[in-house]
């Protein structure tokens, strides 16, 4: 090697930190800047020695030949007379050059101990053991600064000056030398210069790591404008996508870091290793998806400059992430592999590089708020420690993190938008206009009194939720999020566009009064404000309002701030006081109402009774205080925070299955444990539809059993497996819940219906008094009674359900991968869907007819609906390939008579009309789902044995099931239940287009000489959830 007067140090790129040499003066000065590029040749590492110049420092790091280059680097050095110091950092040996005649302050190395292999004796012990990494981008250890010789004149090249700008890597500083600034032209003609003389360097995989640096005079204090890397990469032309080697580090247990042969023999041959004042350990060093400091790491990333083609190769790769639950790096082994397989490298995504594309596309900003320890205040957006201005409490910002005291919120004006924008055109803007079964029925939310008293044009309304559930198994903490759905979108819609304003994460409960004070603000200023979208080439303004609350009988009271359910006065919409009544060993509040109904409770008269709990300290005819959602303008803090039926089945079914089958109610008339056995096997026989989430399980498992389980127990299995085991009277009395279930479960219920079921449940909570005794009537029962004022205010039940948001709830479960940042997790899994949608619309136009099948099978759930039809007729779709069958006589003759050709006919087993799957009664493939029983548009009950294609016109064969009139399941008749008799002799054919509905069919002894096939029309079907 020679030295050079004013040289620029040529290194063959390789990847890590690196400095660049600008001739200045004839002085020479070092610039933190970083060139991540591919490694042409490791082995030509070529270093220039800056001679008699002021002494700098130069790391020399290399992938798989570190020790050569490093032994190059000190040759070099040792050529020109100067000696080289060898420093110790975490990630290993560095040296520095130092001005001739300085001594160094460790081991010098000297010539022929490098040209030999020979490990340098020391005085003193060398290897130690290595301290644990801070995980920080920025963060320097304090007072801890880059070895410089004690000569003087050295130039101090990398010299921190720690500012407040939390983004800032850090200034450099030169030391003697002339009054001026580097101009970034000179800087970006330099390392263009520099690229350019590389000429096998592949451009394209250029990589550069975002650093902001300035040159600072010793004495001036003024800070010239930072230079950002976006500058150079503009200049050099180049664009940026890190890769996953770009952030991989070697584990603290990896190595010690000691002597220089050690490293090379430690370090994997694919690690980039790094000084520990350069860069540190990050979340991405293991599978863990969350950690604190990841959002420093990305504020610094490059701009992103992608590729149409690279978009969409993004898109489906975390569709497929989604699709299947993967983490980070699952998908980043996907595309390594597929990188291999395909011998085309060029587009390689790591997980940081995902997580940055998120970041972009989700356009969702998450904002970390605290609260006091000690009494709960909420103190806001926290930076520092502190003290709570209520209590005076003294507060840590990292103990409270720890601790759990602390949540996320996440902007709602950008989710809205996002969602109004991609779903535009299904917004039903104007009520009134739709198309109704019955014009004075109730068909939605639309026709309840709230939305149409409170609703203008041009006013998007959503409904919230707020509920507590178990983010794992093994792990006490327990979530509330703050959900919410937009009422306009269409029913299937409202589902898949669930949005999430909140996210609380801790071992207690929040204290909602302060936990959802960020939420309302933000529901406020929607309100005032609106929103504004660009769709369709013009802009379209929204107000937002939020509608009501759903949540369960646990959190309403938090939500409303007043006495829980087993307090006097513990009903929010009357004024039922409750009874103390004894139960077991203690006692119990009954809300029995076998004295008559209280009067409902007003939003006045709540307001009224908060002012004077808050002036008074104790608590008003059950009301502790003002609730948080009063500051909402124009909520109702009485029917906007109503009951939710789910819930309230749901409990009501787990009470009376436990006073049937438990033995603390043995010798009971209305238990019957000794028959628990065939009431089991019963309910085993039941194969339901594909649209029923899933088949029933054992009675023993019911503590297990999910929402829908318990819904469907009540709705579908109950009254048949029942019959003749429960004694008639309790099963009477039953029959009249599960008929008010299904009436008002409808898709159009008039207001007599809503008036004729409303008897019957009141009934039904009053005679539990007589039957089972008052301490059964719970809070979940006395709710019954109030359904119906919460149907005229909301309309039908589903409208206004907790169904889809636990849906929800479940699938953000699966975005947790580790306990480390749990709730960060889940939000992010939250951005990922926003994400997924805004990046979909912007290359939607570039996507072939392949990507786009392979979207939609990625975004689809259940595995229904991904199969793929073998003959397609108007919209009805044949599935797999005709059978190799020939048709008996008794089949052909009702064909014929519908003037088929039947010389020419195609048969299949499986159909798709509507969305629904239907099935053959012979079809194999499937065992534990029967399909082929259907209710027809003129109330008959068909059972499907083929499905026949002739001449462009499909018909079904089969049979019809005829009713069973003198069976009767309970005084009561049950418009979805149907008892059925064995068919006839003779076949019957219909078209497909006949189909009104799939029903649930199922056959058992109810007796020793009766067997009847049961077929029930699914109530739950608006409840989507299948």
């Amino acid at each position: 090697m020679q030295c050079e007067q004013n040289p620029i140090i040529n290194i063959p790129f390789t990847t890590g930190r690196l400095g660049a040499y600008l001739p200045l003066n004839d002085e020479a000065l070092i610039l933190p800047i970083t060139l991540m590029v591919k490694i042409p040749d490791p082995s030509s590492l070529n270093v220039v020695g800056p001679g008699g110049a002021q002494s700098v420092r130069c790391h020399v790091i290399s992938q798989r030949t570190t020790t050569a280059m490093k032994r190059s680097a000190c040759e070099a050095s040792l050529e020109n007379g100067t000696p080289v110091k060898k420093l110790r950092g975490p990630r290993g040996p560095y040296f520095k050059w130092l001005k001739a005649g300085s001594k160094p302050r460790t081991t010098e190395i000297s010539r022929n101990t490098l040209q030999q292999g020979k490990r340098q004796p020391t005085t003193k012990k060398t290897c130690v053991q290595r301290p644990k990494i801070c995980r920080s981008l920025t963060r320097h250890k304090e007072n801890q600064a880059p070895h410089s010789s004690n000569a003087d004149g050295i130039v101090n090249a990398y010299s921190f000056d720690n500012h407040d700008d939390k983004d800032s890597v850090g200034h450099l500083v030169a030391e003697n030398r002339p009054e001026h600034v580097v101009e970034v032209e000179q800087l970006v003609e330099h390392i263009s210069r520099s690229v350019e003389e590389e000429p096998h360097l592949e451009r394209v995989n250029d990589r550069f790591d975002e650093t902001n640096f300035c040159v600072l005079e010793t004495s001036s204090h003024e800070e010239p404008p930072p230079i950002t890397t976006a500058d150079l990469m503009q200049a050099l032309e180049a664009p940026s996508y890190p890769t996953c080697s770009d952030f991989v580090v070697t584990h603290d247990n990896e190595y010690e870091y000691g002597e220089l042969d050690d490293l090379e023999e430690r370090t994997d041959p694919g690690t980039v290793v790094y000084n520990e004042q350069e860069i540190n350990v990050s979340a991405f060093e293991t599978d863990s998806e969350s950690d604190d400091d990841e959002e420093k790491l990305l504020a610094v990333a490059p701009d992103l400059h992608l590729t149409v083609e690279q978009k969409i190769d993004l898109l489906l790769l975390l569709a497929t992430k989604k699709r299947h639950n993967l983490t980070f790096s699952a998908s980043e082994d996907i595309m390594e592999l597929a990188g291999i397989l395909s011998s085309d490298k060029t587009f390689f995504s790591s997980r940081y590089f995902m997580k940055r594309v998120i970041e972009k596309y989700s356009s969702v900003s998450m904002t970390e708020y605290q609260v006091c320890p000690q009494c709960g205040k909420y103190l806001g957006l926290v930076e520092s420690d502190g003290k709570c201005d209520r209590c005076q409490n003294e507060f840590s910002t990292e103990s409270n993190k720890k601790s759990g005291h602390m949540f996320l919120y996440l902007t709602l004006c950008d989710q809205i938008k996002s969602v109004v924008k991609h779903c535009y055109d299904d917004l039903l803007l104007d009520s009134q206009t739709r198309q109704k079964i019955n014009r004075f029925n109730y068909e939605d939310i639309y026709d309840g009194k709230v939305y149409k008293n409170s609703v203008e044009s041009n006013v998007l309304t959503m409904n919230c939720f707020v509920d507590g559930l178990q983010v794992s198994s093994t792990s006490k903490r327990s979530a509330w999020p703050v959900l919410l759905c937009i009422n306009e979108l269409p029913l299937h819609l409202r589902r898949k566009y669930i949005l999430m304003s909140s996210l609380w994460l801790g071992l207690k409960k929040p204290n909602c009064q302060e936990y959802l004070k960020p939420f309302i603000e933000g529901c406020n200023f929607l309100f005032r404000n609106g929103i504004t979208v660009f769709t369709g080439g013009r802009s379209v303004h929204f107000l937002v309002k939020i509608l009501m609350c759903i949540s369960d009988t646990v959190a309403r009271p938090l939500l409303r701030n007043s006495i829980q359910f087993n307090g006097e006065y513990g009903c929010g919409l009357c004024y039922h006081p409750g009874i103390v009544v004894k139960y077991g060993k203690g006692t119990v509040r009954s809300y029995s109402i076998k004295n008559g109904q209280y009067n409902s409770r007003t939003h006045e008269e709540t307001m009224n009774f908060a002012a004077v709990a808050e002036n008074e300290r104790s608590s008003k005819m059950g009301i502790k205080g003002k609730s948080i959602f009063s500051e909402i303008e124009g909520f109702n803090v009485v029917s906007g925070l109503d009951l939710d039926f789910f819930h309230v089945l749901v409990n009501v079914a787990k009470r009376f299955t436990s006073l049937w089958f438990t033995d603390q109610f043995s010798g009971r008339p209305f238990n019957i444990k000794s028959k628990f056995e065939e009431v089991d096997s019963r309910l085993l026989l039941i194969t339901p539809t594909s649209d029923v989430a899933r088949a029933p399980r054992s009675l023993k498992d019911r503590s297990d059993y999910r929402g829908h389980e318990w819904f469907h127990w009540v709705a579908q299995y109950s009254i048949p497996v029942l019959k003749n085991i429960l004694p008639a009277r309790f099963l009477n009395h039953w029959g009249r819940l599960v008929h008010s279930v299904a009436v008002l479960m409808q898709n159009s219920v008039s207001k007599t219906d809503v008036a004729y079921c409303s008897r019957y449940l009141k009934s039904f909570v009053e005679e539990i008094d007589i039957l089972y005794g008052t301490e059964h009537v719970t809070i979940s029962i006395h709710l019954l009674t109030h359904l119906e004022e919460s149907i005229y205010n909301y309309g039908q039940p589903w409208t206004h359900s907790a169904f889809m948001f636990e849906s929800f709830n479940h699938d953000n479960k699966n975005f947790v991968k580790s306990s480390n940042g749990m709730a960060k997790q889940v939000c992010k899994g939250m951005q990922l869907r926003v994400a997924l949608k805004n990046l979909e619309d912007e290359v939607s136009d570039s996507m072939s007819e392949s990507h786009k099948e392979y979207l939609k099978k990625m975004t689809l759930s259940g595995s229904r609906n991904q199969v793929q039809p073998h003959f397609v007729e108007g919209n009805i779709s044949f599935l797999g390939k005709p059978m190799s069958l020939i048709l008996s006589p008794s089949y052909l003759e009702p064909l014929q008579q519908e003037g088929l050709d039947c010389r020419n006919l195609f048969i299949y087993e499986r159909c798709l009309f509507q969305g629904e799957v239907y099935q053959c009664s012979n079809y194999q493939r499937i065992s534990k789902q029967n399909n082929s029983v259907v209710l027809l548009d003129n109330n008959d009950v068909f059972r499907i044995d083929y499905f026949v294609v002739s001449s462009g016109k499909c018909y079904m064969l089969g049979k019809i099931l005829p009713k069973n009139t003198l069976t009767k399941l309970c005084d009561i008749i049950l418009p979805h239940i149907f008892v059925l008799k064995e068919p006839g002799r003779h076949f019957k054919c219909y078209p497909v287009s006949f189909i009104n509905c799939k029903l649930l069919a199922f056959k058992f002894n109810i007796s020793e000489s009766d067997c009847p096939t049961f077929a029930c029309i699914n109530v739950l079907q608006k409840e989507m959830l299948r």
